[in-house]
This record gives structure tokens, sequence and C-alpha cells, in this order.
């Protein structure tokens, strides 16, 4: 393969958020420039771009999907808590237990 062949895989992030997407990505320390509605991601030696719901990163990259994924689902629950009421107490296994506040 030639070295100056950048190879580029797209991830559809159903649903997303805008606002929600570029907090969780921010908490994942990357720094995050917005342009005409496209988020251009930067950090850890990676960079990638999410527009239209899709997420582009380089082959090597496809990890920081699922960190996207899981940082996304995280501040999405952590939204709905707070506007429902809930208590989050994260427990073992990537887990979090709702309790309604006041009970």
């Amino acid at each position: 393969m030639p070295c100056n062949l950048i190879r580029l895989t797209t991830v559809q992030l159903t649903a997303a958020h805008p606002t929600l997407l570029k907090s969780a990505v921010e908490s994942l320390g990357y720094k995050v420039e917005e342009v005409n509605g496209c988020l251009y991601c930067y950090g850890h030696g990676r960079s990638f771009r999410i527009a239209n719901g899709e997420i582009t990163v380089g082959a090597n990259d496809l990890a920081v999907v699922n960190e996207v994924k899981r940082a996304y689902s995280k501040k999405v629950v952590q939204t709905a808590a707070r506007k429902y009421g809930w208590n989050l107490k994260r427990i073992p296994g990537n887990k979090v237990r709702a309790t309604k506040r006041g009970l």
C-alpha cells in the first residue's frame, strides 16, 4: 500500500443529539471544534470527524468509535436521570443503578 494513502472508515451514529454528542466527546479528553454542524475532534494522537450522524475515523482508530458510543450513552443516561429525578450509582461491570430521589 502506498505511504500517502489514508484509509478511512465511516460508522453510523443513529439518533445522536448534537449537544450531548459534543459533550460526550469532550468528556473523553478530545478537543472539539464545530464548523457548519460538523464536529472535528482532535486529541490522544487521533483525529476524527462527526457529521450527519456518521463518525469518520482512520482505519487504525476504530476503537474510538466504541469510546464515543459509550461516552454518548453515559451522557444520555445522566441527562435523562437529571430530567426525571433519578439518582445514579455506579456498580461493577460498567453498569449503573438508578433510584428515584426521595425514596
